[in-house]
């Protein structure tokens, strides 16, 4: 067996428990992988330290290391596999006495390229403080954007943004919508610069040719295709998942995050073209893929930061529920109850939240036929909800 096959027999053996356990986000999980039960084994040790060293030789890390005590025996798996890097730790708080450090272990430099490790991923919270912490130092964090090729063009292999970005923006697409195009590669090269971050540019044109046959294949069997659900599975959540794991990345963000600012108090742009603004947020991301993903807040931690934007920026706010009990609750602070398109058949959710007399948003399942949201329009009536809307996303079947 090969180092990864004998971790994950060492883990399977010795460090998977299953049953309901707490973690340290407070969300509750049922089965939880003590993984230094495995890797503070010889066996287990040496696999971890084979990954360990030929990742960090992979993505040139001089350093490795993250949030004690989970991070320790990883970035120490290094060493002893005899990876020529700086090993460290990074505590919580930093040290009321001695040297009064955060991180510890030899020094590291300005800029020096730290590969973060943790032992096991729930939240992901443990590794975010240990990245804030590195970054605090003055150290290095990549960004990675997927290209998927363009009309032309030859490139196989990750090139350097600025070379991406030389050509001018917009002169190449792929067909016409410009879908991860040289110019949306200039968008993220000037967020990354805004951040001084590495930016990795990843061409991945012959992978989109799987999703072009895909394309191709289901039009001749007299099916409608939707590629982009395929593009999300196989390549952005695929091969673009697997290409920011080897660079050593803990976490990958998605363009699903804005920062909103306010101009005297008001949202000027909005008031100008004379339009109605909706502030919406979701406290539970609660169908991710992986288990590791960042859900959010929380139910009640959410619910108190929407009370706190609505009450600030003084306009309607939106979210997620996913039980009638979270209607009933949320109605107390939103004004926008929305039915997640997973969720939007659920009788008993639709009258809850249709009994609160909020506006009720739906998204539609694309499992669904335009014609079977009639039904869930009349669940909606029947509560007494007098405000509904429904938003279409499709229609896909098999």
């Amino acid at each position: 067996m090969d180092a990864r096959e004998t971790l994950i027999e060492q883990l399977r053996e010795h460090a998977l428990i299953i049953g309901e356990v707490t973690l340290t986000s407070g969300a509750v999980a049922q089965y939880y992988v003590d993984s230094k039960r495995a890797i503070m084994l010889p066996a287990g040790f040496r696999a971890l330290g084979e990954l360990v060293a030929a990742l960090a030789a992979q993505t040139g890390a001089t350093a490795v290391g993250g949030m004690t005590m989970g991070a320790d025996p990883v970035a120490c798996s290094a060493l002893g596999a005899g990876a020529d890097v700086k090993a460290f730790f990074v505590r919580k708080e930093a040290k009321q006495h001695g040297l009064a450090r955060r991180i510890e272990g030899p020094l590291l430099e300005p800029g020096e390229r730290c590969l973060v490790v943790e032992d096991v991923v729930t939240t992901g919270g443990s590794t975010v403080r240990a990245i804030e912490a590195v970054l605090e130092g003055g150290h290095e964090v990549v960004g990675v954007f997927m290209r998927l090729g363009s009309p032309g063009e030859s490139l196989d292999e990750a090139i350097p943004a600025e070379q991406a970005c030389a050509m001018p923006r917009g002169s190449l697409k792929i067909g016409h919508q410009g879908c991860c195009s040289l110019e949306d590669a200039g968008d993220a090269r000037a967020v990354a610069a805004r951040l001084g971050s590495t930016l990795y540019v990843v061409n991945f044109k012959k992978d989109f040719g799987r999703i072009i046959d895909h394309f191709a294949a289901e039009y001749h069997a007299g099916r409608t295709p939707n590629p982009c659900v395929r593009c999300n599975d196989w390549l952005k959540f695929g091969r673009l998942f697997d290409h920011a794991a080897q660079l050593g990345c803990g976490l990958v963000a998605t363009g699903h995050y804005a920062r909103c600012e306010l101009r005297d108090g008001t949202w000027s742009l909005c008031q100008t073209l004379g339009w109605n603004y909706v502030f919406k947020a979701s406290y539970d991301k609660a169908n991710r893929t992986s288990i590791s993903s960042p859900r959010g807040p929380g139910f009640r931690k959410g619910l108190r930061e929407l009370a706190a934007i609505r009450k600030l920026l003084k306009v309607p706010v939106l979210t997620d529920v996913h039980s009638p009990e979270e209607a009933r609750q949320a109605a107390k602070v939103v004004d926008i109850l929305q039915i997640p398109a997973f969720l939007c058949r659920q009788t008993d959710l639709l009258l809850a939240a249709a009994r609160t007399r909020k506006a009720v948003n739906v998204k539609k399942g694309q499992f669904l036929t335009p014609e079977a949201v009639d039904a869930v329009m009349e669940k909606l009536k029947k509560g007494g909800c007098r405000n509904a809307w429904v938003t279409e996303r499709g229609t896909t079947f098999g």
